[in-house]
């Protein structure tokens, strides 16, 4: 872990100096590490701690954002954490910050969730998983996906699965997205935006992955086939999240 460290201090000298302030908002400590055997979740906050106070020392921009992923444990516990490496700043100074990957595709019980459910699920991520903006440990969602495992029918109605016998039903996991028709597209929007709304009404900003990701995993892809908006506050179906926040 020391090892770690000395690496990252070659990194924070470099890309936190001010030749590149305009190009590198924030680097991230370590990338998904384990909270479990055979690590640990207090081995992670102290070492996150230390490797916090080197980067900082190293980085000539004040302004570099240091960012930690949350270890799969909830940004909640780690508000002690926060408070102990932004002192008084406030949400909009605060330079520490966690990275949430945040997925319904991942996990069995999210395969038996139809679209209006995965919508649900992603509204309520605002208070379950997120911090709120105004929050002085700042959340990004550095992670998240337009895919679920849903199948869409004619009369625009979801189940859950990859697998579907009504004549001109899609299941999003075995069509290639340059054939979905109107009800799969639509019912991806829709999720999509639920998200974006949580992730503005909970975070401090989203990044999508990925880029060229195949199917509903790729911005491009994303873009293209109609599953976001032409702009981030482009919404078709606006309010989903009305009853959550």
């Amino acid at each position: 872990m020391k090892k770690s460290i000395s690496i990252l201090e070659i990194m924070a000298k470099k890309y936190g100096s001010m030749d590149y302030a305009d190009v590198v908002w924030g680097l991230e400590l370590v990338n998904e590490p384990l909270s479990w055997n055979p690590n640990n979740f207090t081995l992670n906050k102290e070492w996150a701690q230390e490797a916090t106070d080197a980067v900082r020392a190293k980085a000539a921009n004040r302004n570099l954002m240091v960012i930690m992923h949350d270890s799969f444990v909830n940004p909640k516990q780690w508000i002690k954490t926060g408070e102990a490496l932004n002192g008084n700043a406030t949400a909009e100074t605060a330079r520490f910050g966690m990275d949430r990957h945040l997925y319904q595709n991942q996990e069995d019980s999210d395969s038996e969730l139809n679209q209006d459910q995965h919508i649900e699920k992603a509204c309520k991520w605002a208070n379950t998983d997120l911090l709120g903006r105004d929050n002085k440990l700042p959340v990004i969602v550095g992670e998240f996906s337009a895919a679920t495992n849903i199948c869409a029918y004619p009369d625009y109605t979801t189940s859950a699965g990859d697998s579907c016998t009504v004549e001109g039903c899609q299941c999003s996991c075995n069509v290639w997205i340059e054939q979905w028709d109107q009800p799969l597209v639509q019912a991806t929007r829709k999720f999509v935006e639920a998200q974006l709304d949580a992730f503005e009404r909970g975070s401090k900003g989203w990044f999508m992955w990925s880029w060229k990701g195949p199917g509903a995993w790729g911005l491009q892809n994303a873009a293209k086939y109609g599953l976001i908006g032409e702009k981030v506050t482009d919404r078709k179906y606006p309010d989903q999240c009305h009853n959550y926040f």
